[in-house]
C-alpha cells in the first residue's frame, strides 16, 4: 500500500474520531441516501413508506453462507456487561469454494461510514466478497435495545452499493439476522444452525 492510501486512511480515521451527526432514524436514512448517491451503481431504490424497493437481481445468502457467518460470529466478543457502545464489523470472502471471514474491527456506536479497506489495512477485492456482517451496540435502556435488534435505516445501503447480503447480531448476541433483496424488496430473516427461516419484508424501526 502506498503513501496516498495511508494518507487517505489517516484522514478517514481522523473524521471518524471527530464523530458524526447521526442522532435519529431520519438522519440515518439521509446518510444512507447520500452514501448510495456517492457511488456509481446501476441499482437504484425507492423508499415505500417504511420499507425499500430495489428492482434487479435477488441478493441472497444460502444455508452454507449462513452457517459460515454463524461460525465467524463466534470470534466476535459478546457484551461482557450491561453496556457496549461499539459495533463489530467483518467481511466474508469466498476463495476456492470456501468461505473465509476477515478479522473483525470496532466502529463507534450507531454510525460512521464504514471504510473496510482502511479498517482491515488492505485493499479489498470486492469481487470475492460474498457478505458483510456487524453487531449493534448494547445500552442500559431496554427500549433502545429493542430498536437495535432490527436493521437500521442505513443498513440497506451495502446491498445496493455492493450487491451482497448483510448480517446482524443483535445487541445481547442472542440472534443473528440477514438483510437481503428478494423479488425487488428488501427483506430480513432470522438464521440458526438448524434451518432457514422464512424471509419477511424489512421495515424500518424507530
Amino acid at each position: 500500500m502506498g503513501d496516498s492510501f495511508q494518507k487517505y486512511c489517516e484522514g478517514y480515521f481522523a473524521k471518524l474520531k471527530a464523530g458524526n451527526n447521526i442522532k435519529t432514524g431520519a438522519d440515518t436514512a439521509a446518510a444512507r441516501d447520500k452514501n448510495v448517491a456517492s457511488y456509481r451503481t446501476a441499482r437504484g431504490f425507492i423508499v415505500v413508506k417504511d420499507t425499500i424497493k430495489s428492482e434487479g437481481p435477488d441478493i441472497v445468502s444460502n444455508f452454507q453462507l449462513d452457517q459460515a457467518v454463524i461460525k465467524a460470529y463466534q470470534s466476535v466478543p459478546l457484551p461482557s456487561g450491561r453496556e457496549s457502545k461499539v459495533e463489530h464489523h467483518f467481511l466474508v470472502f469466498e476463495e476456492g469454494g470456501k468461505f473465509k471471514p476477515s478479522k473483525h474491527f470496532e466502529m463507534p456506536e450507531n454510525g460512521g461510514t464504514v471504510n473496510y479497506a482502511c479498517q482491515l489495512g488492505m485493499l479489498v477485492d470486492w469481487s470475492k466478497v460474498v457478505a458483510a456482517a456487524h453487531t449493534h451496540p448494547l445500552y442500559k435502556n431496554s427500549s433502545v435495545n429493542r430498536l437495535n435488534e432490527h436493521f437500521s435505516q442505513g443498513d440497506p445501503s451495502i446491498l445496493i452499493i455492493k450487491g451482497i447480503p448483510l448480517f446482524l447480531r443483535t445487541p445481547k448476541g442472542k440472534h443473528i439476522k440477514v438483510l437481503e433483496i428478494r423479488n425487488g424488496w428488501v427483506t430480513t430473516r432470522n438464521i440458526t444452525s438448524s434451518k432457514e427461516s422464512r424471509p419477511e419484508k424489512w421495515k424500518a424501526k424507530g
